[in-house]
């Protein structure tokens, strides 16, 4: 299942964007980086959100189990 989530790029095609962040994530993660998002819900696998937010600056914290829901800092006292 690991190529489906984070498929290997074409070292011999400059233009392979497998596994790269699309213009989308990358749209997206400027919008957090402003503050016109704080929250995004999703159910994808991909790392490929992640990557894009680390790339403007934005340093997720990802929620992916009910433990690491209950011991989240609520956004209102979040910087």
């Amino acid at each position: 299942i690991q190529a489906y989530l984070e498929p290997a790029r074409d070292p011999d095609n400059p233009d392979d964007r497998s596994g790269l962040p699309t213009p989308a994530h990358q749209a997206i993660a400027r919008l957090v980086k402003e503050g016109h998002i704080r929250v995004i819900i999703t159910t994808n696998f991909d790392r490929l959100l992640e990557t894009a937010l680390t790339a403007e600056g934005v340093q997720p914290t990802i929620i992916a189990t009910e433990d690491a829901c209950r011991s989240a800092v609520p956004l209102p006292h979040r910087a």
